[in-house]
């Protein structure tokens, strides 16, 4: 919904959300270890590290596009709570 709307959820407001980076082999312990928390939804793995040349951070977007991850230009949108 945010790539429809031009916005990008890694700089707006995401009160609730958990990211975290996972050795590879630790993922599903990490996963099984969250799903014994039933506040916290269902945890699920959303991407993987892979070694890139041109970019340190690079961004598989829904729509089936990469993006390199820049820094922020402007501030963040507010917040609205």
């Amino acid at each position: 919904m945010c790539e429809l709307l031009g916005l990008d959820p890694l700089f707006i407001a995401n009160e609730g959300t958990f990211v975290a980076a996972v050795a590879a082999h630790r993922v599903e312990e990490a996963l099984a270890i969250m799903q014994t928390y039933l506040s916290i939804g269902k945890p699920a793995s959303v991407g993987h590290a892979r070694i890139r040349e041109f970019s340190p951070v690079l961004i598989s977007r829904g729509l089936g596009s990469d993006q390199p991850l820049d820094e922020p230009l402007a501030a963040m949108l507010p917040r609205i709570c």
